[in-house]
């Protein structure tokens, strides 16, 4: 298995590649996805389901990670311990990255849905810092659009990580009064339908230290393309 590489860098002097491993991950990379979804709301579920009929698992990690590492999906310590450093060696977080590639995604008519598995409704309207979100029982999902900037991207999908579930999807073909309505409440109909255009979603994987992303295409070009970082923002390098 040879890693496609590609060298970034983020919150650091240093560049810290990220290598994908597309068509790569073995079975057990989907039995750890759909187990992480099975911790979800309903989003997670109807997505479980999608993982379970296909799609291709790549890997987000640092590409100096060992590859007895990055087939370990629970736990983290990627990278090698070098020289006489001891313990255990904590990557830069990646959500950044992941922000970028959720919003360079985005497009008119998609959406990025994010799960809050620990947020009620009634909290939610409590909060301060509130973003455009669905209901459904006392489920909530953030809702993103093309018009959102990085930031905010980010702001959301760190607000939602949590230690046991974190979902991100990237919805292509969204109804229109999901894209443009706040406080939405979702039907479970609606679930079946957004599951089912799912471009990609990621969970967590490796401690923090990294994702997996589900793609329900193979040829989609995030299983085959490298991630740069530019000078304020992450591009597509092939």
């Amino acid at each position: 298995m040879n890693p496609q590489e590609a060298e970034i860098g983020k919150n650091s002097n240093d560049y810290m590649p990220i290598q994908a491993l597309p068509f790569g991950l073995p079975d057990e990379a989907r039995n750890y996805v759909i187990g992480v979804l099975s911790g979800g709301c309903t989003l997670s579920l109807h997505l479980m389901e999608e993982a379970r009929r296909g799609g291709v698992i790549v890997a987000l990690a640092p590409a100096d990670s060992s590859l007895a590492g990055l087939l370990d999906f629970v736990h983290g310590g990627l990278l090698p311990i070098r020289g006489p450093q001891r313990g255990a060696v904590r990557t830069p977080s990646l959500f950044p990255l992941l922000a970028e590639i959720l919003h360079l995604s985005l497009i008119e008519t998609s959406l990025c849905i994010v799960e809050d598995a620990q947020l009620s409704p009634g909290d939610f309207v409590s909060r301060k810092d509130r973003w455009p979100a669905a209901f459904f029982g006392e489920h909530v999902y953030y809702l993103l659009t093309f018009e959102s900037a990085t930031s905010e991207v980010l702001r959301v999908i760190k607000r939602a990580n949590l230690i046991w579930h974190f979902l991100a999807a990237l919805v292509e073909g969204a109804p229109d009064d999901l894209r443009h309505n706040a406080s939405e409440m979702l039907s479970p109909p609606d679930f079946k339908g957004l599951a089912g255009q799912t471009r990609f979603f990621a969970v967590p994987a490796y401690d923090g230290e990294g994702f997996l992303l589900w793609l329900r295409d193979p040829s989609d070009p995030l299983a085959k393309q490298g991630w740069i970082e530019t000078e304020d923002h992450w591009s597509m390098s092939s």
